[in-house]
């Protein structure tokens, strides 16, 4: 029952007074309760210099003060300590007085039995716990409003500013004065007013609603804030205010203007670039036929005056002489195979490529029919798995196998026995890879990065004829279906060519 009433203050003069005092103290509250009496306002001021009290009990009538000065003295010794005056008049305006002046109550001595004298310290020592409680909070949360890093405004129901933090103030570069008393429409762009009060009026109903505001600041800096509100609402009333808080994203929509802006040059470059190259290729386009044209122009005028020689004047030809010519009609013959190699080449970047059901086993078999229809003599043993299903271009994939198989039918030709396979190598669920195999003459491992480049033949000096155009031909293919190809070689026992027509989920080295 006496919890916060541990030691109590009794200012008073009057023996029989402080004795009654003591009376009530100690039926109410037992030993638990410390009475110490000062029997003038010097006794009593002297006494709280080295000690403190829980309450102080104060008679107005002392020896050497009288009245409210007597309140005044304690109350500006000892601030923190309720106070509960014991007067022996019972003066209505004197009591208002002094509860106005901060006294927690007054009572008249005629009235103040042992109940009444309880109740009242209680209730005097509650409410000042209550009040340094509400006083701890309220710094608690004026501490944490100024450190925040959010701009923090409280509006009432009309939306003017009555109460802004430091960082709000900051934010828009005005003291905090400058900005109380205005509206909240006032601070943002022109633009944005209506919105903002459409926002607020939401978030005064219950809403919870949050926009992205600029600022109009008089240094003619733009800042940009998220900003999010919500209603307070007065108790027992209906007027309503807002707690508006504002982060500042300044930085992010700066750095996302500079994007913007970078991407708008970036795409202005990628056009330029875009019709640089389009221009380049249309010119390497007209250049590459004219080429074509131009060689092959007089490369048909030799391979003419090459064969009316021979009928003419073959029969007067030396055996040297008659293989002289021969010579130059086989020349001319390759020369107009590498440049319709050439042309072939250049022209696959500009065909569109369709993505088709395929079954390479079917296009496998028809290429290799048309090698064993060009030379029926050979015996060479043939493998094609069944069912190799694909997706691509029919035309463009066609060749491909034309440019493999060609390329096996033509290494195998000196081999006793002369096999080709074609297949799957892997199919693992996120690629298939297909594989052309022979046990032709195969090639050096430590040349073969130059296999697929245009013009590089890598048996070119073993008497196999070709323009060395295939393989490029090949990997321009498969690389426009998203694919990639590869080879490994054991010269005179298997070449293998692995290719895949996309891309494959994960990057895997051959």
């Amino acid at each position: 029952m006496s919890q916060g009433l541990a030691s109590v203050l009794l200012i008073e003069d009057n023996p029989g007074d402080a004795r009654l005092v003591r009376e009530h103290l100690n039926d109410r509250f037992g030993d638990a309760c410390r009475l110490h009496q000062a029997d003038s306002l010097d006794s009593g001021l002297r006494w709280l210099n080295t000690q403190t009290a829980d309450l102080i009990l104060l008679d107005l009538s002392l020896p050497d003060s009288q009245g409210l000065e007597t309140f005044f003295s304690v109350h500006a010794h000892a601030p923190g300590t309720p106070v509960v005056i014991l007067s022996g008049h019972d003066d209505d305006d004197l009591a208002l007085d002094a509860v106005r002046a901060g006294a927690e109550d007054y009572l008249a001595k005629q009235h103040a039995d042992g109940v009444a004298l309880a109740r009242s310290m209680r209730h005097a020592v509650e409410r000042r716990r209550v009040e340094k409680a509400l006083r701890e909070s309220a710094a608690l949360y004026r501490t944490i409003v100024e450190t925040a890093e959010e701009g923090i405004l409280q509006l009432d129901e009309r939306r003017t500013i009555c109460f802004v933090n430091r960082r709000m103030a900051h934010m828009i570069a005005r003291p905090p004065d400058q900005l109380l008393g205005r509206r909240f429409e006032d601070l943002v762009d022109p633009s944005q007013a209506e919105a903002a009060i459409k926002l607020l009026a939401l978030c005064a109903m219950g809403e919870r609603r949050t926009m992205e505001v600029r600022f109009r600041r008089d240094d003619g800096v733009q800042r940009w804030a998220l900003m999010a509100a919500g209603s307070v609402h007065a108790f027992g009333s209906e007027a309503y205010g807002l707690v508006v808080m504002l982060s500042d994203v300044t930085g992010r929509m700066l750095a996302e203007q500079d994007l913007a802006r970078l991407a708008r040059g970036l795409e202005e470059r990628v056009a330029q670039r875009t019709a640089q190259l389009e221009a380049a290729n249309t010119e390497l386009t007209l250049f590459n036929h004219a080429i074509a044209h131009d060689l092959r122009t007089p490369l048909n005028a030799v391979v003419g005056y090459a064969t009316l020689l021979a009928h003419e004047e073959g029969a007067r030809l030396s055996p040297t002489g008659q293989n002289h010519l021969q010579m130059v009609k086989g020349g001319a013959r390759d020369m107009d195979e590498l440049v319709g190699g050439l042309l072939s080449l250049s022209q696959l970047g500009h065909t569109p490529v369709r993505r088709l059901p395929l079954d390479l086993s079917a296009l496998a078999r028809s290429v290799i029919e048309q090698l064993q229809m060009a030379e029926p003599e050979r015996q060479v043993e043939v493998v094609i798995d069944p069912d190799l299903q694909a997706e691509g271009d029919p035309a463009l994939v066609r060749d491909v196998l034309a440019n493999l198989l060609g390329n096996a039918w033509k290494y195998t030709g000196r081999c006793a026995q002369p096999w080709l396979h074609v297949g799957v190598a892997l199919a693992d669920g996120r690629e298939t890879v297909f594989v052309v195999q022979d046990n032709g003459v195969g090639f050096d491992m430590r040349a073969s990065a130059k296999l697929f480049q245009p013009f590089q033949r890598l048996n070119s000096g073993d008497g196999f004829e070709g323009t060395g155009v295939g393989l490029a031909t090949v990997r321009r293919i498969v690389e426009r279906h998203g694919g990639r190809v590869w080879a490994e070689s054991q010269p005179g026992r298997r070449t293998s060519f692995f290719f895949t027509l996309a891309a494959p989920t994960e990057p895997a080295s051959p």
